[in-house]
Parts: C-alpha cells; structure tokens; sequence
C-alpha cells in the first residue's frame, strides 16, 4: 500500500487485507517443524500465526501514515463456551475517517476486509461474522463470532476495545517458541483464495465456500499433499520444508 497519509478508504484496505492474505497465509508450520521465532514486529514477516502476521501488518500500516493500534485478545474455542483464552491472540484495530475497524489478518478463517466497530452482522465471501460487545474487568470488549461452518477449532475472538500493545505481545514468546507453544504439534496452514477458504490441517485438505465444502482429501502420499498445498499455496512454502513437515506428520502418527 502506498504512502496515503493517514487515512485509507475502506474499499482500498479490503484490497490490501487480501493481498496481504494471499502473501502471508496463516501457518503453524514454522513452530511445526522445530522453529522458534524471535522477531514478531518485521514489515514482511513469513506466513506465520496471529503474533507475526498481525504485528507485521499493523508495522506496515504504520508506514503509510494509517492510525493504527494492537489489542490483546483471545479465541474462544468450542471447549470454553463462556469466555476466550484471554493473551492467545492479538489483533488490529485501524482508523480511517474517524471510524475505527477491525482489521484482523491473524485469524486465518476471519473474514479479510475492514470491519467497523459498532454492532452487527458484517459479511464477507457469502458468510456472516457477527460483531457484539460485552464488559470484562470494567472494560470494554468485542466479540467477532465465527461461523461454525469455517472453523471447528474455535467459535470467536474477542479483544479489548482499549489499545494495549504491551499486554497483547506479552504470551508471543510462549506461542512462538517450538519448547512451549501449544501449536508445536499442529500443522495448520489456512487461507483465503477466491472467496473461498482453504485449510491443510495435518494431511487433510479441504475448501470451502458459503455453498459448503467443495473438496476434501485426506492425503496417504506425500508428493500428492506436496503438490496439492503447493497448488493451493503457489510460491509460499519451500519444498523442503514441506518434505520435513511430511516426516514429521508420519512421526507423529507412529
């Protein structure tokens, strides 16, 4: 995105939220295979989780001259129905006009343009994010609920409607780190492509659409899983960190 000055239109961020989507895909597979990683504020980081890709795009926003500001946060996964793992996430809130907006490209299933903060129902690719409010600890916090059909992991995020910076960063070292990250076992990668989303969990791929899931293929060959994530990833991930992925998902399943 070019330098605008300090407000963007809408229209002009959604396109940029999708560009930046497409370049840098949500991925545990850094963490997957052994890497820890220690600086979560680079401009163009690698496909990565909620640290690295929102950190990054709220730096790049920065030197546009957009006004903009991290969060803490957390997803609320279906095992906790009443509230969020609070510090699992962080994510970015961005100014434009004088109205802010969610502006979220952490959340791989989340929808990928501007969301403004009132509440509501926001559409994007055909499904419905429903945006709410609610106090915790005398603050104020949104809620972006996810729609069952995109993620089976988890059910909402919800984050602080005050910056908070420091305290949105401050579990990055935990998640990031492949001794003590929760993902270290989990091998993710998910992205939006055409209005759709496509998701590689494990040896699984699978797309879906508002009119459901189009495909899904459990892999037993590597070169087929190889090929497919490739297909649906072009010129993202390196061959041999796919290969190194394989064994260790066979590792695992031994």
């Amino acid at each position: 995105m070019e330098r605008t000055g300090p407000a963007v239109e809408a229209t002009r961020l959604a396109e940029v939220m999708q560009e930046w989507g497409t370049r840098h895909p949500y991925s545990t597979l850094d963490i997957f295979l052994g890497r820890s990683v220690e600086d979560v504020r680079t401009e163009d980081p690698r496909p990565g989780v909620c640290f690295t890709l929102n950190t990054g795009f709220a730096a790049h926003l920065r030197s546009t001259g957009t006004a903009t500001s991290i969060h803490l946060a957390g997803v609320q996964d279906h095992d906790s129905p009443d509230k969020p793992d609070v510090g699992s996430h962080l994510t970015v809130v961005t100014e434009l006009d004088g109205v802010r907006h969610l502006t979220d490209v952490g959340l791989g299933c989340g929808p990928l343009r501007p969301i403004p903060l009132r509440a509501g129902t926001h559409a994007f690719s055909g499904f419905d994010f429903r945006l709410t409010t609610l106090e915790r600890d005398g603050q104020r916090w949104w809620r972006l609920g996810i729609p069952d059909a995109l993620s089976r992991a988890f059910t909402a995020m919800e984050f602080c409607d005050l910056p908070d910076a420091p305290r949105a960063q401050a579990r990055a070292g935990h998640f990031l780190s492949a001794a003590t990250s929760p993902l270290r076992d989990v091998l993710l990668i998910q992205g939006w492509d055409a209005g759709r989303l496509v998701t590689a969990y494990g040896s699984t791929v699978s797309v879906r659409s508002s009119e459901g899931t189009t495909c899904r293929r459990t892999f037993s060959d590597r070169d087929d899983w190889q090929t497919a994530v490739q297909a649906w990833f072009p010129g993202t991930f390196a061959d041999e960190d796919l290969v190194a992925a394989w064994a260790r998902l066979e590792g695992l399943r031994q």
